[in-house]
């Protein structure tokens, strides 16, 4: 990675892994859905997608630099 990890986010990282974040398919081509027009929880379910995405951009990756703790499996070591 070519720029310091305050600079990177995890939605950056997910999304070049993964592609477009989406709880749903409907919210990249709606018209895969023959209940779109229709359909009573896409309000909440694009609210949610919209805070989820806010959260993962707004992370950047060095909150994770001193987060991860490797532990010794179990029977090894004892």
């Amino acid at each position: 990675m070519a720029r310091d990890l305050q600079l990177i986010t995890l939605g950056e990282v997910v999304e070049a892994v993964e592609g477009p974040m989406h709880i749903t398919v409907c919210q990249d081509d709606p018209s895969c859905c023959e209940q779109y027009s229709k359909c009573n929880i896409k309000r909440p379910v694009f609210q949610v997608q919209k805070q989820l995405t806010d959260y993962m951009y707004g992370l950047p990756l060095s909150a994770f630099r001193n987060s991860v703790q490797v532990k010794q499996p179990l029977g090894l070591g004892n």
